[in-house]
């Protein structure tokens, strides 16, 4: 205890100090502050208000705000102006701004609102501002707040951070850690810290739309029975109406639970490098880069399918590594556990689990209790849910229809009009049809066009999707157009919905996916260059290729962005196994007994 004092009293503290002050005055300097803001009606009445205001509204009204903006010596440029519902018209200082170049959807974005650069108009001291907005129905209300990409924000956030991490770092120090494994575990808490504010900053339930919806509206309305509900598989489903129940849907219990969620992905995924090599150290790098990975927080702010898959599969991939190590039935039991849980979230962890688990039960003793058990856990879970679908679709579809997907895939058409007899009609279009996955390089698009309209009839079982698959049979030219786009989405596009310029950490994801083909790359020349050093151990690098295989090279659906964020975590688990297998690291499977 005293030799921790003793560290504490260091001149590096003293520095650290006398530069938090100075910051602490920047930053003061920085902050924005309003006064005498009014309100004016339609009706002419005026009256005081407050920024940020946010009220119910009574109608398709305008509005006008006035106010003082009062600014220090180091007064930002970049502003947000956030008006709910549309931004008409913004004056400062007497001078109208031009907004003839934002487009439509910013001036009229509750969250994020339009970026503006208004360091010509303003001065330090007082400015006069005046805001015209249009509110449509529901809540009315404004907002003005200094921009985060503001260059004096940033430089400002950098210098915070340095001296918030050598702090941390050194205090981390000062109880006995090694200087690596204090940044590892200040960087896991940064980044653990970010996930949470971004959750609570986007919430989920701000981005009710599309696929978010109809995942949402699955969770919520336990009983649909319609041709999406039935085509995506039951996990998420279960996990929404849980998270519905639980938060009552509150956005901040919403933020709270998915928060928690948002955590234990990364926690899972240490948790699966620690069994895949002997290297805490190494494992703590790894956890600290998952927790930081943009792509895998953006996701977060939105119901989607990975949010789910990516807590899952970690999970999946560490009781593998431990029954690999253990060898036992228990670990093989939890195991296909495991692997059940997140092939019922996404329908590619499927083809993981049949390669992990058939590894291990070829390699390892005791088959026949291991085959029966799993037979056991596969019918206690699947048994139910064909008992569920069964009546619906008449055939055998525990994890949901993929159908859908092949067909859509296969006809090399933009959009996909269903007709389910008896049921309904439904109309889709991939976000990847409209996405330039090489932008700002290339304006390159699919060329993908029309639509195909498949009729199908649930009464006939599989037989009642035969004529929508027999109009889009492929040929090998077709093949070949539709698995290069497919394999181009997947490596280089960007992750959607999570894609809301102006984010930070959305800009961050859709910067780093120029990353993942590279580091596929990569990852393929290394564990053949260093094989020996691997020791045999290939049931990552198979898994790998298994999804790669399956994802990129079988048109079984139109590959977006998001289908990547599984090989995200799997390249970087497979770049710790390789530095781990340099260092001598690698952990051995368990030695099969031997018999008398």
């Amino acid at each position: 205890m005293n030799t921790f004092f003793l560290q504490l009293r260091r001149p590096l503290w003293a520095i650290l100090l006398v530069a938090a002050l100075i910051l602490g005055f920047l930053t003061n300097s920085l902050l924005i502050q309003f006064n005498n803001v009014t309100l004016k009606s339609p009706d002419g009445e005026v009256r005081a208000i407050s920024l940020p205001f946010l009220q119910q509204g009574t109608g398709e009204k305008e509005y006008v705000v006035q106010g003082q903006l009062q600014l220090g010596w180091l007064a930002p440029s970049l502003y947000n102006v956030i008006p709910d519902d549309l931004l008409l018209k913004l004056l400062v200082n007497g001078q109208e701004v031009d907004l003839s170049d934002q487009p439509y959807e910013r001036l009229k974005d509750v969250n994020q609102g339009v970026a503006l650069n208004l360091g010509q108009f303003l001065h330090t001291g007082d400015n006069q501002i005046e805001v015209h907005f249009r509110d449509f129905s529901g809540d009315m209300g404004l907002n003005i707040k200094t921009s985060p990409l503001d260059v004096r924000v940033v430089v400002l956030f950098i210098a915070w951070v340095l001296v918030l991490s050598i702090a941390a770092v050194a205090l981390l120090q000062c109880c006995g850690l090694s200087r690596v494994r204090s940044i590892c575990y200040w960087l896991i808490a940064a980044g653990s810290v970010i996930r949470v504010a971004y959750i609570f900053t986007y919430n989920p339930l701000d981005h009710i739309f599309s696929d978010p919806q109809r995942h949402w509206e699955q969770g919520t309305d336990v009983l649909r029975r319609d041709l999406m509900s039935l085509t995506d598989p039951i996990g998420y489903q279960m996990y929404l109406g849980v998270l519905a129940k639980l938060s009552v849907k509150l956005p901040e219990l919403v933020a709270f639970y998915t928060s928690l969620l948002a955590l234990l992905g990364a926690w899972c995924w240490y948790r699966f490098l620690r069994e895949l090599q002997g290297n805490k150290t190494l494992a703590l790098a790894g956890w600290a880069f998952l927790t930081l990975l943009p792509s895998w927080t953006a996701i977060y702010a939105y119901f989607m399918q990975e949010t789910l898959l990516i807590v899952l599969l970690g999970a999946a991939l560490w009781a593998t590594w431990r029954c690999r190590r253990k060898a036992d039935v228990a670990s093989f039991s939890a195991m296909v556990f495991f692997w059940v849980a997140a092939g019922l979230t996404r329908g590619i962890a499927i083809p993981l689990a049949a390669v992990a688990c058939s590894w291990l039960w070829y390699t390892q003793e005791s088959k026949v209790k291991k085959a029966v058990y799993s037979t056991a856990i596969l019918l206690f879970i699947l048994g139910p849910l064909t008992a569920r679908t069964y009546p619906l679709v008449h055939h055998f579809a525990p994890h949901g229809m993929g159908q859908l997907n092949v067909v859509y895939a296969q006809s090399g058409k933009k959009v996909i009009e269903v007709n389910v007899i008896d049921v309904g009609r439904w109309g889709f279009g991939s976000p990847s049809t409209g996405a330039k996955p090489f932008t700002p390089f290339s304006d390159w698009m699919t060329q993908r066009t029309g639509t195909v309209e498949a009729e199908v009839n649930f009464n006939k079982g599989k037989g009642g999707w035969r004529p929508a698959l027999d109009q889009v049979q492929m040929s090998l030219s077709d093949y070949l157009w539709i698995t290069k786009e497919n394999l181009i989405f997947l490596f280089f596009a960007d992750s959607w919905p999570d894609m809301r310029a102006g984010r930070l950490i959305d800009d961050l994801s859709s910067i780093m996916r120029w990353l993942w083909a590279p580091l596929f790359i990569f990852a393929l020349i290394v564990v053949i260059k260093d094989r020996k050093k691997l020791c045999g151990q290939w049931l990552l690098t198979a898994v790998i290729a298994v999804w790669f295989v399956v994802q990129g090279l079988i048109p079984i659906a139109i590959n977006e962005g998001r289908y990547r964020k599984p090989l995200e975590g799997l390249l970087a688990a497979q770049v710790v196994l390789w530095l781990a297998s340099r260092q001598g690291a690698l952990r051995l499977p368990a030695a099969r007994p031997k018999h008398a």
